[in-house]
């Protein structure tokens, strides 16, 4: 199934409900399961990412094998909270998941003393795990290709007797999502001390005599900056974001001052609209912020910006490559994207479009699809390929397209 989009400029003034955090859910989600239930979650997001990872914990004495599907997340965290959880499970996933890396995690845990087994090929899923007790202790961890890999050792570092030790083996990628594990951690009542080159967590529980409630999501904000910026005139109020997010992606407010989007702060959340637009070459670090590098790649490619894109060199390794999916989709506006080593890019324009109809496919990526959908502003009319994988980390994106004057067909 495909989804025709269609959009014929009008003023946009509209409030956009966000989905739940999902890197913050899922951290609760662990956290909550290792507590044994101590604690309530206020609002679990809907997402499939948080929903099979909840799946999995609620299924965890009844079944041997779990299939995580795409949730790479899910994925690493199960893998070390399998490690410690008495009884043999297999975990798999999708064959897109089957190429994703795991090893740098596997070895940290069979350095702790865990019993982990690859069934297919050496050092990918599927895993097979007999969970034990294990006893922490100082270690290194591979931290220069996820940061998934350290903040799943963090989570079921106080339940390991005499806590854990992470040295980080390379710099950290994605250091704000350790940052956001630590902070969840602490509000849940570890003791635990995060540095530049290591993390410290000593041995205890989680606990919390209130419901937590997670945030919103900064970074499914980002396609309505996207639409925001793209946009003649158009007001998108966003409730449940905050200035002092946990998460990284926060920094979206900061980046798309220069696509042109003035972001307003009250007391229930934001309201954005679109003020200027800048004349230079932008530059941007992505290394803490992987996930809005696609949304920013699609808007300067609009608004025909020249722009570098620094520290991405994982999204080779998300979902899909993002880096060559990118290439390949945004050559059909006639942008062409210029790698400049593997951890950058530069978009550059050759003024010629390969289709008159637009069809862009996404690659079984949910941040593909969205991060292209709102170019429709610019197109008026665009075809998304296979639009239902949005339900990864946003279901209600495409409802929530519609209201802001998109019309959208099934073809």
């Amino acid at each position: 199934m495909n989804y025709i989009l269609e959009y014929s400029e009008q003023e946009v003034v509209e409030t956009i409900l966000l989905p739940v955090s999902k890197s913050e859910c899922n951290r609760l989600l662990v956290a909550q399961y290792l507590s044994g239930y101590q604690f309530l979650i206020d609002e679990i997001s809907d997402s499939d990412d948080s929903q099979v990872l909840k799946k999995c914990l609620n299924e965890i004495d009844e079944v041997t094998t779990f299939d995580v599907h795409h949730a790479g997340t899910a994925f690493r965290f199960l893998t070390a909270l399998f490690a410690i959880t008495p009884g043999t499970r297999i975990i798999t996933g999708s064959n897109r998941l089957k190429e994703r890396p795991i090893a740098p995690l596997v070895n940290a845990l069979k350095d702790l003393g865990a019993d982990i087994e690859y069934l297919e090929k050496e050092n990918f899923a599927p895993l097979k795990i007999t969970g034990k007790k294990l006893q922490g202790k100082s270690l290194q961890v591979e931290a220069g290709i996820s940061s998934q890999f350290v903040s799943a050792l963090m989570l079921i570092a106080p339940y390991l007797e005499n806590g854990l030790q992470i040295e980080f083996k390379n710099k950290p990628v994605s250091f704000s999502y350790l940052v956001l594990t630590a902070s969840i951690m602490k509000r849940l009542g570890v003791d635990l001390d995060l540095f530049e080159d290591k993390v410290v967590v000593k041995a205890g529980t989680y606990k919390s005599v209130m419901p937590v409630k997670a945030e919103r999501d900064w970074t499914s904000a980002s396609y309505w900056y996207e639409f925001v910026a793209l946009s003649k005139k158009a007001k998108i109020k966003l409730p449940g974001l905050f200035e002092n997010s946990l998460q990284g992606d926060v920094v979206l407010k900061d980046i798309f001052t220069f696509f042109g989007v003035t972001t307003e702060f009250n007391s229930d959340g934001v309201t954005i609209f679109k003020n200027y637009l800048p004349v230079d070459q932008l530059i941007f670090d992505f290394s803490d912020s992987p996930d809005l590098a696609q949304t920013v790649a699609a808007t300067a490619s609009v608004l025909n910006l020249p722009v570098i894109l620094n520290g991405v060199s994982t999204l080779r390794v998300k979902e899909t490559n993002r880096v060559e999916a990118l290439k390949i989709e945004l050559e059909k506006i006639g942008v062409n994207i210029i790698e400049i080593d593997i951890t950058s890019f530069k978009i550059e324009f050759n003024n010629e479009r390969f289709s008159k109809d637009l069809s862009f496919s996404t690659y079984q990526d949910h941040r593909m699809a969205m991060c292209l959908a709102p170019l429709v502003i610019h197109y008026k009319k665009i075809v998304i390929e296979n639009p239902e994988v949005v339900s990864k980390s946003y279901p209600n994106f495409w409802m929530h397209l519609s209201r802001l004057g998109v019309e959208i067909t099934k073809q």
